[in-house]
């Protein structure tokens, strides 16, 4: 993988383990070490509470009139019961503590809170089941008393809401409904999404918030669950018909709506004509430019160096074959640098025993330069130019950089809204170059296959979606002396912070 130093190791192992994690999430770390949060089951079908931890209980008596629960396992002993003091929180973000009698089993694995008792304990409420979720109803003459909504686990498939007992105050509790709504999209504390659809969005957040669509695609394979309880869960995600919104895509993918009285009509036998003919990998390829106003780093060395070094933009090729796709980058557009560009993707298209034999272009200086043409003379290749002012003959190579743009800018701004002390413009060079990798080897729905295995003649193994990371996100490097089997000081951090770019093309 690439990752990018941003911390110095002479920083103490307290202020790097803090500053490991987003802003927005630091109050939650710093008042989570002494307080926590559980799962609580509403069982309609109980008639008594349970809990298994002695904190719960702000009246606790031991000894009991109920011996042995039933339903349970052999040694589900009461040893005592009490009264326990649960502040739960509503899928609608509502908060309410209850206070119930509850019996104390050391030996359950869950909470259980029995309904029964909750509505004799609170009068003139009721509770609606449904199918995916439980409903209290909540008192409408007391605002101290609001409606309640908590889904059912994919897993369990019964009502389960975050709990937090009388040891946590409630304004802890209260502080993380306040916290930065997209940081907590995902997290354990957001009941207003199911445990599927938070597990949709972190492989759309991983895989450069490509469409929901693919994902679930991959999702239904199984190649992205490695148990028992993710395939369930996975099965559930790919059933989603209104996939939940995501913010930086809101805010990277947004483009213009046709005017209103226009109406476009696309010509479906017209697609793929471009295309045509072009049957094997490297029969013709499609290049242009694109540039950047804003100068990109470099992928090696420390972001030192003059402005001249810097990148200003690049060259992307597509082969119409597979629809592969490769980026060059350039810290200038003149045909000695497109030229450079061009022998590189040829040497990467030689490892996979690709031959380009037609080049389709603008007509870019570069691309018309007699330089370029007497390297395709030289190779016997031939080229092929748009006509002047239609840029949509060269369509695949523009809706390549529109399309790669477009993920790269939305990881971008989703590092951004995550980390934003250490995210970076100057960082879209990396974020360009993964969403390359992304496109090429995330299959298709309609095939099954990738643009890497059409264009390789090779299947990539999928399970190695694994490996990745959410663009943008904090990641661990392990000290350079430890890694060649050396030793360090005991006191001395063991490994130095990063940020994560990408797959590394040079490494194991």
């Amino acid at each position: 993988m690439l990752g990018v130093n941003i911390t110095d190791q002479t920083k103490s192992l307290a202020t790097m383990i803090v500053q490991s994690v987003p802003a927005c999430f630091r109050s939650r770390v710093t008042t989570s070490m002494n307080s926590s949060s559980f799962k609580l089951i509403w069982d309609t079908g109980a008639s008594i509470c349970i809990t298994p931890s002695r904190e719960d209980f702000v009246e606790y008596y031991k000894g009991s009139d109920v011996k042995e629960v039933k339903g349970l396992s052999e040694k589900a002993k009461v040893i005592g019961y009490g009264f326990v003091e649960w502040t739960v929180q509503g899928a609608n973000g509502v908060f309410r503590t209850f206070k119930l009698k509850a019996y104390h089993l050391p030996s359950s694995n869950a909470r259980l809170l029995s309904t029964n008792v909750l509505l004799t304990s609170y009068k003139g409420e009721q509770i609606h089941v449904t199918a995916n979720h439980l409903e209290l109803s909540g008192n409408c003459l007391d605002s101290s008393k609001p409606a309640i909504i908590v889904h059912n686990s994919p897993l369990t498939r019964l009502p389960t809401s975050v709990t937090y007992n009388k040891s946590q105050p409630l304004e802890v509790a209260t502080s993380a409904n306040n916290l930065c709504q997209s940081c907590l999209t995902v997290h354990s504390s957001n009941q207003n999404l199911s445990e599927s659809e938070k597990e949709l969005l972190k492989w759309h957040y991983k895989l450069g918030h490509l469409s929901f669509s693919k994902i679930q695609h991959l999702m239904r394979t199984g190649v992205l669950s490695h148990t028992e309880a993710t395939r369930h869960l996975h099965t559930a995600a790919a059933k989603i018909k209104s996939p939940p919104k995501c913010a930086a895509c809101m805010f990277a993918k947004q483009t213009v709506r046709s005017a209103p009285g226009i109406t476009s009509h696309v010509v479906k036998d017209r697609a793929g004509v471009l295309r045509a003919g072009n049957l094997h990998p490297g029969a013709e390829v499609s290049v242009d430019h694109f540039i950047s106003s804003l100068k990109g780093r470099l992928f090696k060395g420390y972001d030192k160096g003059g402005e001249d070094t810097r990148l200003i933009g690049g060259c992307i090729f597509v082969d119409h074959s597979s629809s592969y796709i490769h980026v060059e980058f350039q810290s200038s557009l003149s045909s000695h640098d497109t030229l450079r560009a061009k022998l590189a993707y040829e040497r990467m298209c030689r490892d996979s025993g690709v031959v380009i034999q037609t080049y389709m272009s603008d007509n870019g200086k570069s691309f018309t330069s007699k330089e370029f043409s007497e390297h395709l003379s030289e190779y016997y290749q031939t080229s092929k130019f748009a006509g002047v002012g239609a840029h949509h003959h060269n369509a695949q190579a523009e809706r390549a950089i529109r399309t790669i743009m477009s993920i790269a800018r939305a990881m971008m701004i989703h590092a951004g809204i995550h980390w934003p002390d250490v995210a970076k413009a100057s960082l879209w060079p990396m974020a360009v170059s993964h969403a390359c990798f992304l496109w090429n080897h995330v299959p298709s729905p309609a095939t099954g296959l990738s643009p890497s295995d059409l264009f390789t003649k090779t299947r990539w193994s999928q399970r190695k979606f694994h490996d990745l990371h959410v663009w943008g996100c904090p990641l661990y490097v392990l000290d350079k002396s430890l890694q060649d089997g050396k030793k360090i000081p005991k006191w001395k951090p063991r490994s130095h912070r990063a940020i994560y770019v990408g797959v590394s093309p040079a490494h194991a």
